[in-house]
């Protein structure tokens, strides 16, 4: 049977929510769904939750290397917070990162290549896993528990602990893919099901509810506004207004920097680090004596180099801007001004999402504009636009001698020799012999 369950483990870069020493983002702090009731009957969800993370654990293709009962521990010291440390968690997450570098995809390679052989002498010389000191046994598992914590925290499952912590124990019961459905409480094809409504069904719905009331409380905040874009309403403040340079025109090119966070407050993406990204890797690669050759050595060089270069002069024309809702609340700063947009799903990221914002989730996004180029104007784009339509009409056709005309017996395609009447030539009678 093919292996379904993965071990789930994310290294996203958490924000604070609130303020970055100047201006309030308003992140959705969300709910705690997360309860114990031991006297409930069987809860598919929160069993089949347990069962992913517990299966991915003993399952893994590394082996079972980790301690359960650690992870359920650290899990459980965890999921009882009544306030989230974001810092706490983006350093466990970072530590996760570096430890699947390191060390876990290596030796999950080199036992793969070694055929998973069971024999402890056959697999002596496989890479070290855990050490005594950065990387034991015990750390990583119990970094692992917080982690999975998080990760539930995250999709907002209804979560019965009892139920989860059952399907957890019972995991630890498993050897082998195919042993799975004697021990489990629920099926493999049930699991499935289970996994799948939720997380296609029941998670994007509820976010949709979420993120209305998310954008309900930020309208009410002070100084922030709403703009209306194809029925959809976002909301922005203008930190700082800029000159009165400002894009009039979805066709007009600006240069801007940019930071997006989920309504969570988790970071999406950054120009700045994205920049700051390759020129790491521009200094690692010029520092790699390394390379043996030398063609693909520069032909790397020059690749990071055209990339670091389009970011660092980043000029877009606003209606290819990927985000919708900024194309339209970027027009409301001029060059050198900053603003703060909270956007719904429907203009950002849609009901799909992405790795890190969920479906149909809201997003924040924060804007430093720094130059406009002006397009054509609203009139030479409208007239434009006439032209192109005008362009897309069809043609008239040719007009074709095709019909006959009143008085004639002309038939259609018929040329006019045909119509002509030709005078019948008599033939002279013979002359008859006298």
């Amino acid at each position: 049977m093919k292996k379904f369950f993965v071990l789930i483990a994310f290294a996203a870069a958490l924000v604070s929510c609130g303020n970055d020493g100047r201006r309030e983002f308003y992140f959705d702090g969300g709910e705690q769904r997360v309860y114990n009731d031991p006297a409930a009957q069987l809860d598919t969800l929160s069993y089949a939750v347990g069962m992913n993370i517990g299966l991915g654990m003993v399952l893994h293709p590394a082996g079972n290397i980790f301690d359960i009962d650690v992870i359920i521990s650290a899990f459980n010291e965890e999921i009882a917070k009544s306030e989230v440390d974001k810092e706490f968690l983006a350093a466990n997450a970072e530590y996760l990162k570096n430890f699947s570098n390191d060390r876990l995809r290596k030796y999950v390679f080199a036992r793969r290549m070694a055929g998973f052989k069971k024999d402890a002498a056959d697999l002596q010389d496989l890479p070290e896993l855990f050490d005594d000191v950065e990387y034991t046994a015990e750390k990583v598992s119990q970094c692992y528990g917080y982690d999975m914590a998080n990760h539930v925290r995250k999709m907002c499952y209804p979560l019965n602990l009892h139920w989860f912590m059952a399907a957890m124990e019972d995991a630890k019961t498993v050897e082998s893919d195919s042993a799975v459905d004697d021990f489990m409480a629920i099926s493999t094809l049930d699991f499935r099901k289970v996994m799948t409504d939720y997380n296609t069904q029941q998670y994007p719905m509820y976010m949709v509810e979420r993120s209305a009331k998310w954008l309900e409380h930020v309208a009410q905040q002070k100084d922030v506004h709403a703009l209306t874009v194809d029925d959809n309403t976002l909301y922005y403040r203008v930190d700082v207004a800029g000159n009165g340079v400002k894009p009039r025109s979805l066709r007009d090119t600006v240069a801007f920097s940019y930071d997006v966070y989920t309504q969570r407050g988790e970071l999406v993406e950054s120009l700045d680090k994205r920049i700051a990204t390759l020129q790491e890797a521009l200094a690692s690669a010029e520092a790699d004596t390394t390379a043996t050759n030398p063609e693909q050595r520069a032909m790397r060089l020059s690749r990071i180099k055209m990339q670091l270069s389009e970011l660092q002069n980043l000029n877009v024309v606003l209606e290819r801007a990927m985000i919708k809702g900024s194309q339209y609340g970027m027009q409301k700063v001029g060059e050198g001004g900053e603003i703060t947009m909270w956007i719904p799903a429907s203009l950002a990221y849609g009901d799909r999402g992405n790795k890190v914002v969920s479906p149909n989730e809201g997003i924040v996004m924060t804007v430093r504009l720094m130059s406009v180029a002006y397009g054509p104007t609203a009139e030479e784009i409208e007239a434009e636009e006439v032209m192109n339509n005008l362009k897309k009409m069809p043609k008239k056709p040719a007009v074709t001698d095709n019909v006959a005309r009143p008085g004639t017996t002309k038939a259609p395609h018929q040329s006019d020799d045909a119509t002509k009447v030709k005078p019948v030539l008599m033939k002279k009678p013979a002359k008859t012999a006298k």
